[in-house]
């Protein structure tokens, strides 16, 4: 076994700390739809992050960082589970014939986690003249990343899609729990219809 294969085994130093028992202050209960789900965000070039007015808060197009703290990621994760879920979205152009003047442009239409939902089987199709699906799907892990005691939602849509896939294969080859193993990630810049973005890549 080398140094290398031996890192990606032994996790003894890689469970995060515990998360500590609130104080003072928390005695209310509080739903989950009072939580903002802490996501790990790669920061685009149209990002309000990379556009932010205050250059103390910009951050660079390309960074993986806490949605929530903006503290920069390292590569290494950890997934716990997957689950998938589907999301319209309403176009950022007013002009784009699915553009829905009740929601704000950019702005989420609805989602859910039932793939047998008829608006996920219709919006998850190629238009007659191959305009791109109403509905996006996304492969979700809950993770943890190396040197970072919160987990985080790790999630893969559109071009990083693959990248989904692929982890979502390496996960069932390595057998056993899924947490037994550790993932790296890459990111990469690519370019489409003179637009430019970075996507996500995996690897054991």
């Amino acid at each position: 076994m080398t140094d290398q294969t031996k890192d990606l085994t032994d996790h003894s130093s890689a469970v995060p700390a515990p998360i500590q028992k609130l104080g003072r202050g928390h005695e209310e209960p509080s739903d989950m739809d009072d939580y903002e789900i802490p996501r790990a965000k790669l920061i685009q070039f149209t990002s309000d992050e990379a556009q932010s007015a205050d250059k103390t808060e910009r951050l660079d197009p390309g960074m993986l960082v806490n949605s929530i703290s903006k503290e920069s990621l390292g590569m290494i994760f950890i997934p716990i589970f997957k689950f998938t879920n589907f999301i319209q979205w309403n176009p950022r152009k007013k002009d784009d014939p699915n553009f829905d003047p009740a929601f704000e442009p950019g702005k989420m239409v609805f989602q859910t986690n039932d793939r047998h939902d008829p608006r996920v089987i219709e919006g998850i199709k190629f238009g007659a003249n191959s305009e791109p699906p109403k509905i996006t799907k996304y492969i979700n892990y809950l993770c943890y990343f190396i040197g970072h005691k919160v987990p985080l939602v790790l999630s893969f849509a559109k071009p990083s899609f693959n990248a989904g896939k692929r982890l979502n294969t390496l996960t069932q080859m390595s057998g056993g729990d899924m947490f037994h193993q550790k993932y790296k990630l890459t990111i990469k810049l690519t370019e489409t219809d003179g637009g430019k973005y970075f996507v996500f890549q995996v690897g054991p």
